[in-house]
């Protein structure tokens, strides 16, 4: 018996009919593609919305037997966090005869019960990341075909596809700058997949706006050309670009990132200043350590880690006294610090060194005519160091910045048998962050805690016994972001004296870093997961 035409379909689709022929000798066969992939997305999920801005794709499901196809059931089958959606166009007249794609406003959730043979329903395959980082899933129809019940069609999403990121987007425009001064800027280029690296073969000045802009710092990028860079997944490289004008006009000029990757267009950025013949305005910078009676005001700093810092740019000036407008920026941090500057369009301004390393902070200030400081900006360097015996920090990031979850950083003396509060007092964690352990100053505390990416967590613990300490960390909750990987520091003094690195954790597991010998400050590894407290 030859299969039906699609002129017949209706008569197949009658109920009596279904049932006599698809048990006798005639069977539906279920046909869609094997894997509906996207690259790379930009994540843009809006819970606010009705429906996600997102990306999407088509696809076919197709009835190749010789019997009618019951579709039963359509359903998403995806790992925790991800975000794929399917919905069923509704093509209007005009687009079926345009030949054009159905328009989204007008889909559906409801699909056909019935597919006669040689009959195909399209679904719309939607992706809306929250992040850049790889995600799958799967698309499950259910249907009465008797060899394959439930067709699994693979969903990807940001696979395999290199992801670049550039900041600022578009356009790097400069202050007003006086004649023959210069003001500069920093690009950054990120690699926004981490599961894939990025290759870069050229940075360049397309234009250079009559010899005003240059690329004066190329950072890792290398003058020869034809010679290739690499980002490694989540990776970020800087360069400078500075603005010299030669007379009172406007600017402009361009640069191009070229990379080599076939799926990536270069990244243009367009280039804005203006040459001014007023005075320019002179920048000074200073910091003290607030509360500490003998800190001395410099631009170079020791300070100890969670002290706060006050910047001071009182004594910038502008030609004739006239008013200033304060620009502090980060130049440079120790790598996860989420350290932000309070105040910083102000003359005087705070921060909190919340990890130990190196702090490079910049000043600009600006004339009322909107002209930046003469020469380069005025730079405060802040070396931070521990402040007790032994300083254990933790840092985490998740799949992209600021996702992460909660993890708490634990210390667990060894009179405590369990972790958490079945330690019974002696675990320091956040619910019990100056715990009295009985020793003369000899008891540890939590000095930083934070419940999202990338924290830090740190423990300061001086006058230790000579007994072995726990270090542990619980990944407390993901919020919803999946994986996120781990670092713990150990310091003795301004000695690292143990590191672990990008440790990756899922929801509600626990690492054992490692035991603390308070005898010679020494970290003997354990790298132990667990579920939950062991």
């Amino acid at each position: 018996m030859e299969g039906l035409s699609e002129e017949n379909a209706d008569a197949w689709l009658d109920e009596e009919r279904l049932e006599d022929v698809s048990t006798i000798t005639l069977s539906p066969q279920i046909e869609s593609a094997d894997t509906v992939a996207f690259p790379a997305v930009e994540p843009n999920y809006r819970p606010d919305f009705d429906r996600w801005a997102r990306a999407w794709k088509m696809t076919r499901v197709r009835n190749v037997g010789e019997a009618p196809l019951r579709i039963e059931d359509i359903r998403i089958r995806e790992q925790e966090g991800s975000k794929f959606d399917i919905s069923i166009p509704q093509p209007t007249d005009a687009e079926i005869a345009q030949g054009i794609e159905p328009d989204p406003s007008n889909d559906t959730t409801e699909w056909p019960e019935l597919l006669a043979p040689n009959q195909e329903v399209e679904l719309r395959v939607w992706f809306a990341p929250q992040t850049r980082e790889p995600e799958s899933g799967e698309l499950i129809i259910v249907s009465n075909d008797p060899h394959q019940p439930e067709y699994l069609v693979a969903l990807q999403g940001n696979f395999g596809a290199p992801c670049i990121v550039v900041s600022p987007v578009d356009a790097l425009e400069f202050p007003q700058t006086s004649v023959a001064q210069q003001a500069r800027q920093i690009v950054n280029i990120e690699n926004c997949n981490a599961l894939t690296t990025l290759t870069l073969t050229s940075v360049a000045l397309t234009d250079d706006g009559d010899a005003a802009f240059e690329i004066t710092d190329r950072g890792r990028f290398n003058d020869s050309p034809g010679e290739e860079m690499t980002l490694d997944g989540g990776e970020v490289a800087q360069f400078e670009v500075t603005f010299r004008p030669g007379e009172e006009r406007e600017y402009e000029g361009a640069l191009k990132i070229e990379t080599g990757e076939d799926s990536l267009e270069d990244v243009e950025l367009q280039l804005s200043g203006r040459g001014i013949t007023d005075a320019c305005p002179s920048a000074v910078a200073t910091a003290t350590i607030l509360d500490d009676d003998t800190s001395v005001p410099g631009d170079v700093l020791d300070v100890p880690v969670m002290a706060t810092v006050q910047l001071d740019a009182s004594a910038s000036s502008a030609p004739g006294d006239g008013a200033l407008d304060y620009e502090w920026t980060l130049l440079s941090s120790p790598g996860s610090s989420s350290m932000r500057i309070e105040g910083a369009g102000e003359a005087r301004a705070t921060l909190v060194t919340d990890l130990i390393g190196e702090y490079k902070i910049a000043l600009r200030v600006y004339n009322a005519q909107g002209a930046v400081n003469c020469g380069e900006p005025a730079v405060i360097t802040l070396n931070v160091h521990p402040a007790s015996d032994v300083h254990i920090q933790l840092t985490w990031r998740g799949l992209s910045p600021g996702v992460g979850g909660d993890m708490d950083l634990h210390y667990l003396h060894p009179n405590g048998y369990r972790w958490d509060s079945a330690a019974e007092g002696w675990d320091c964690y956040y619910r019990n962050s100056t715990p009295n352990w009985n020793v003369p100053s000899g008891s540890p505390a939590l000095v930083a805690e934070s419940n999202e990416s990338p924290g830090p967590e740190a423990i300061r613990h001086s006058n230790l016994e000579e007994v072995f300490y726990k270090i542990g960390v619980h990944y407390y909750s993901d919020h919803g972001a999946s994986h996120a990987d781990a670092t713990v520091e150990v310091f003795s003094g301004e000695r690292l004296i143990y590191a672990a690195q990008d440790q990756r954790l899922t929801n509600r597991q626990f690492w054992l870093v490692g035991l603390l010998n308070g005898a010679d400050h020494t970290v003997v590894p354990v790298d132990q997961i667990t579920p939950g407290f062991p």
